[in-house]
């Protein structure tokens, strides 16, 4: 077993859509969590694992407040053990 802990934010389109990310909290985090946990510790220590998994929580983040709200996805902390 491995222990994960990331830390990432998200760029949105405006105040508008930061206000509906915010409505939409719990949405956006447990669509996060099964993403992360569908993943082998092996996909994402390679950066290119890294880039996909920003891309991958991007999309997941438009699916559910709409295309082209989030911008983009930075991951702030990224640990694993």
């Amino acid at each position: 077993n491995r222990f994960l802990k990331v830390s990432l934010q998200l760029e949105v389109a405006g105040p508008a859509i930061m206000e509906q990310a915010k409505a939409k909290t719990p949405q956006i985090r447990d669509s996060i969590i099964t993403l992360l946990t569908s993943k082998t510790s092996d996909a994402l220590m390679s950066p290119e694992g890294k880039l996909q998994l920003k891309d991958e929580i991007n999309i997941t983040a438009n699916q559910i407040l709409g295309n082209n709200s989030v911008k983009n996805v930075y991951l702030t902390e990224f640990v694993m053990q």
